[in-house]
């Protein structure tokens, strides 16, 4: 009897513009509130990160480990990294680390001055102006403004939509990824840049360049880039695989198809779901009618694994001065 393992996931953003550990380490259900001294900062991608020594009730000095979304995404929403300095008196609320262990994935920080700092789009005010979002500094496309719908340009993930992920997996796959570890099969984490599929998915931004028989896709995550050749033909089957596979890609009217075949990344999303070198990947990029907005769509074909495709949606917004930064991944430096 075949037995199949089906996720279906409306991906909260919160978790989403962080990383994925804040869903999977951090129990996001119970957010704690802790003060302290700042002993130690890292501004760093893939995740900022603070060491806090917290006085307990019993007089005892309990050091916590706090760690929070990549640096490209606390600098969009206008945080001054010099505004927290080693020896700072620090509030922090979020979601504790599940095990217990002092460890937080920090949505909020409170000043000595009175300011708070909201590390995520989606996450509220907790203290001043409780409940009102984040405000983002960015600046979006006014009302009756003309928009080309050209796919050739940054693209912003749209925070407050959520992503789609439906996935159902086989027997075999499912108990592979029961045993996945994310603290230590987790590469990313020791700045090892993901492959396909994964390097698509991501709260940074994305841009595709047009160079006539080709398309270059630039992704800010892990400063990764894929070279797309527009033809009829389809993807190399018997190629050695390799991180970011084979593209190819097509027009149907005014949607970017593209498949993509032996990608050498050995999971298919960030939970540790395996995926195997003959997966087969498609993307459809659509271009909303008024310019503004693309509708990212991938179907992932992979019969070792999957027991019917995997379909994973992301959502974009077009910000004219947005733009692709770099993403430098460093570990974080010993005190």
């Amino acid at each position: 009897m075949t037995y199949a393992f089906a996720i279906v996931v409306m991906s909260l953003l919160w978790a989403t513009a962080n990383g994925h550990h804040a869903g999977v380490n951090y129990d996001r259900e119970n957010i704690r509130e802790i003060t302290g001294e700042v002993t130690y900062v890292s501004w760093r991608n893939p995740h900022i990160r603070l060491r806090v020594n917290v006085t307990e009730g019993s007089g005892e000095v309990v050091v916590w480990t706090i760690e929070s979304g990549p640096l490209n995404i606390v600098r969009r929403l206008g945080v001054d990294t010099s505004e927290i300095q080693v020896g700072d008196t620090l509030t922090i609320a979020g979601p504790p680390e599940r095990s217990g262990e002092p460890m937080m994935f920090a949505s909020n920080f409170m000043l000595s001055d009175g300011r708070e700092l909201v590390l995520s789009s989606s996450a509220p005010h907790r203290w001043t102006n409780a409940g009102a979002p984040a405000v983002d500094p960015r600046e979006r496309v006014g009302d009756g403004v003309e928009v080309p719908r050209t796919l050739f340009r940054v693209w912003s993930r749209i925070i407050g939509r959520d992503a789609e992920t439906v996935i159902s997996m086989t027997e075999s796959a499912a108990a592979a990824q029961a045993r996945w570890d994310p603290i230590n099969d987790d590469v990313t984490l020791r700045c090892i840049a993901p492959g396909m599929i994964e390097s698509m998915v991501g709260p940074v931004p994305i841009e595709l360049v047009d160079n006539d028989d080709e398309i270059d896709i630039r992704m800010e995550a892990w400063d990764a880039r894929r070279t797309v050749a527009i033809t009829d033909s389809h993807p190399p089957l018997d190629r050695e695989p390799a991180l970011q596979g084979y593209s190819t890609g097509r027009w149907e009217n005014d949607d970017l198809v593209i498949t993509t075949s032996r990608p050498s990344w050995p999971y298919l999303n960030d939970e540790g779901v395996p995926m195997s070198p003959d997966a087969i990947i498609v993307e459809r990029f659509t271009v909303s009618e008024d310019g503004r907005t693309m509708d990212w769509v991938a179907t992932i074909t992979d019969p070792a694994n999957l027991t019917e495709p995997a379909v994973i949606r992301q959502y974009f917004e077009w910000i004219p001065s947005e733009r692709i930064e770099r993403f430098d991944c460093q570990l974080p430096e010993e005190e």
